[in-house]
Formats: structure tokens, sequence, C-alpha cells
């Protein structure tokens, strides 16, 4: 079966499902586009296609005519000589004559055409035959994308709809049993006839338990296609809550951290602890330094335009600050660079992005410049460290990005999480809903660590079991460079 029979078959198949699903749902069609697009597979066919049509292109270019320029210059340390009779010259004797020059420059063109050579006719039909096998096989990898995106898609839903029958099913048998337990005590009916009724609905929840068994099954297939994308924005979060929630990329594996506490900054750290809302806790260090962990960066912008008003005041005096991002589960772009603003003293880029537009792998807007300006009615100008690590997510690594470009900022701690780009949220058709990123975030320069993180200047990973015991060291590194 060939792949335009394939998607003509899943096209009918979604036109049908569309019907019963509204439209801001993820269908079908849309799921295998998805995985057409991300798959591993499928992007290693593909490079692996375009990679033998560049070659293909340069064995051709040998039948075409050949232009060769070239240039040569000789320096003889010594010049040749030879022995000629004087008489020559009007003298006696032998003389020694020297023959050449000291020094020999030559330029010139050559041009040549291939006439006929069978290695190379040869070699051309063999790079064609490599081109029509890797089309076929970039063919392959996306018909079993298909297939493989399809199946699970169907085998969720399908699963998904027996448990809820079988439930219903339950339901209408608790009521029979109450009947015929009633029954049974009026000595209507006899025990063995209730005894099946309870036989009956054991078998019916040892069905449902074998489903939901089998869902769990199915959604760690499912995940599995999705693992290969390494996006931390990409999560699958299933309607029933005693299911696991998926996340992919880094955050997927480590599921939680051990090497911050809040509670060990404030206790152990912190002569004086205050906070604004939940999301802000300021105070100052030894050493007479400022200290700010911010937790989110999805308040208003009047909240973070007050907070920072109020709290950079505070630290007026102080003689360096420690911004802590660490466990900023992001927020709004917009936010993470007002934050910024207060802690520089030009305008300039600070990152750029593109967003999705197409079906193709390629298919972007033009990138758009964010930029990042002076706020507030003072900045803070003195020496910064920012403190980051693996759970520094999203807009707090857009954050990061723009106080990396500022001069008098150190960046101390671990590798950012690797979420930059924006992300949203749809349900699918079974109650689930997934997220995935729809862009493509890069620093001024166009550099992107989507997937990767924004390293560190200085590398401090806190041990878990120092954490537990009141001890940051990366904190302590921060106000050792400050000091």
């Amino acid at each position: 079966m060939n792949m335009i029979r394939i998607i003509s078959i899943v096209i009918i198949v979604v036109s049908l499902m569309e019907t019963a699903f509204s439209q801001d749902r993820l269908s079908l069609k849309e799921a295998i586009q998805m995985g057409l697009e991300r798959n591993i597979n499928v992007q290693n066919a593909q490079l692996e296609k375009s990679k033998i049509h560049y070659q293909l292109s340069e064995s051709q270019s040998k039948l075409y005519p050949q232009m060769e320029a070239y240039s040569t210059f000789n320096y003889y340390y010594a010049i040749p000589k030879i022995v000629l009779p004087g008489e020559i010259f009007g003298q006696t004797g032998l003389l020694p004559v020297e023959i050449g020059t000291k020094y020999d420059w030559s330029n010139g063109f050559k041009a040549s055409q291939v006439l006929y050579n069978q290695s190379y006719f040869t070699s051309l039909k063999l790079s064609r035959s490599v081109e029509t096998f890797s089309e076929l096989s970039l063919q392959q990898k996306k018909e079993e994308v298909v297939y493989q995106v399809s199946q699970v898609y169907y085998l969720c839903q399908t699963t998904s709809k027996q448990i809820e029958q079988l439930k219903l099913t339950m339901q209408n048998t608790d009521k029979l049993l109450e009947i015929a337990k009633l029954q049974n005590e009026k000595g209507i009916i006899r025990n063995i006839d209730y005894s099946r009724v309870l036989v009956s609905k054991n078998n019916l929840q040892t069905q449902i338990d074998n489903l939901e068994q089998l869902i769990q099954q199915q959604l760690g297939m499912l995940t599995s296609l999705l693992g290969a994308l390494n996006d931390n924005h990409v999560f699958l979060m299933p309607a029933n809550s005693q299911l696991e929630y998926y996340e992919s990329g880094i955050l997927g594996q480590l599921k939680t951290f051990s090497d911050f506490k809040e509670s060990t900054v404030s206790n152990q750290y912190l002569a004086e602890r205050q906070t604004i809302g939940e999301t802000i806790v300021y105070g100052k260090l030894q050493n007479d330094l400022g200290y700010i962990h911010i937790s989110n960066m999805n308040e208003s912008e009047k909240f973070y335009k007050d907070a920072m008003e109020k709290i950079l005041n505070y630290l007026k005096d102080t003689k360096g600050l420690v911004l802590d991002i660490r466990n900023n589960k992001g927020g709004k772009d917009m936010n993470s660079v007002f934050i910024a603003g207060h802690f520089t003293s030009e305008e300039q880029v600070a990152f750029k992005f593109r967003l999705r537009n197409g079906p193709d792998h390629n298919d972007f807007t033009p990138f758009t410049d964010y930029w990042v300006k002076p706020e507030g009615k003072t900045q803070y100008l003195k020496p910064i460290v920012l403190l980051t690590h693996r759970f520094s997510i999203s807009a707090a690594e857009t954050f990061t990005l723009t106080m990396a470009l500022i001069d008098n900022v150190t960046i101390v701690g671990d590798t950012t999480s690797g979420a930059f780009s924006d992300v949203t949220r749809t349900d699918l058709p079974n109650g689930w809903i997934y997220g995935i990123s729809i862009g493509d975030w890069r620093d001024s320069k166009g550099k992107s660590y989507e997937g990767k993180g924004f390293p560190p200047d200085i590398v401090v990973k806190n041990d878990s079991a120092d954490v537990a015991n009141g001890k940051n060291e990366a904190l302590e590194k921060a106000i050792d460079i400050l000091k």
C-alpha cells in the first residue's frame, strides 16, 4: 500500500471522526502530521535523502565543462651555473655563467570537457539508484509512523470507551445485585441465583482492571513516540488521574529536584527575609549583599513593577546582588524582559523568536526581535550573580538569555531546562490534554539552546545531602564572587 493510499484512508476516517468531536480538538490527521514532522526516524531518512541528492549533484557536475585557474611562484636560492669558454665573451679561459632567474612566476587557465567516460556514467547510474532507494526508505518510514500513530490513537480511544461502557454495566450490575439480595432475603430467589449475579459483578471488575492496565500500556506506547522530541514543553495529561502525567525532555527524566530549597536559603543565609505574595522572597545576605528569589514570571506587569520598585529601593545601598531563579517554572516573556530591564542601562535585542505557520518542517514566520530596555525609576547596575539550575524553565530561561547580555552579570549554578518556546495546550477526543511547543526561540545572535539549556559561566551543582543539611554551595559561590 503506498503513502497516498494510506493518507487518503486516514483523511476519510478523520472526516467521519470530526462529526463527533469539536474542531478545536486534535484530529487523527493532525496527530499523524505531528508524528511525520517530529519522528526521529523520518528526520534521519530525510537527511539521508538530502545527502544522497547532493552526492548525485556532485557526480553530475564532473560531466560539465571544467575551468581551472592556476598560479605558480618559485624562488631559487642558488641559480644553476655552467662553464663556457671565455672567448665567447671576448675573454680568456673558462667562465661560470648563471642560467635562469632567481624568481619564477607563471599564471594560466585550463579548460576541459569530458566527452565520454564509462566510469562516470556508471557512477551516475548507481547514484540515481541509491537516490531512488533513499526515497523509498523515507516513504517507508513515513508509512510506519502513520500506522503506529493511527494504531495507538485508536487503541487509546477504544480502550477508554470499553472502560466507560463496562463501568456503566457495573453500575447496573450493582443495582441488580441489590435487588437480588433483597429477593434472596425474602425467599423469592435461591442463594445460587444471587451468587451468579455476584460472580458476574466480579467478572466485570476483572475486565475493568485488565483494561485499565492495558490503557496504561497504551499510554506508555504513545509517550514513547513523543519521547524522541526531547522537548520539556511536550506533555500528555490523561483524564484519569490514576494514570501517570507524562513529560518529555529533561523534566520527564528528572521528575523532581533536590538541589534547592528556598527554606534553606531563608533559614541559613538571609539576615532579613521579606516576601511579596507567593512569588518573590528577598532580603539581605552577609557582606552587605542583596538577595532576590523569583519563583515564576506569571503575575501581572503591575505586580512586577510595584515589586521591583519596592525591592530595589530596599537594596539600593548593597554592594552586590544575588538573583535566584532556581525552581522558577516560567510564565510570560514580557515579564521576564521587564524584570531584566531593572538591571541594564542600555536598550538592546534580548532574544528572537519565530512561530510555526504551516505543516512542513521549515514552515515558520520571520524572526521577531524581543528588546530589553531600562525599566523603573532607577536601575541596579552593581555586580550581580544569577543562580540557575535544571528547573529554571521557559520564561526563566528567556530572562537568563537577557541577563547574560549584561556585562556585570555572572551566571552560576547548573544548565537551565532547555524549554524556551511558548506552548499550546489542546484537548484530545478521549479527554486527555496534550501540550507542544509552537516556535523557535534563540538568543540575540541567533543561537538556539532549545532541548539543551543555557549553560552557566561557573558550574556549581548542589549536593542534595548538603541541601538537606542546610548548605547551598551555589549560593556560597555567589557570595564569594560578590564579597
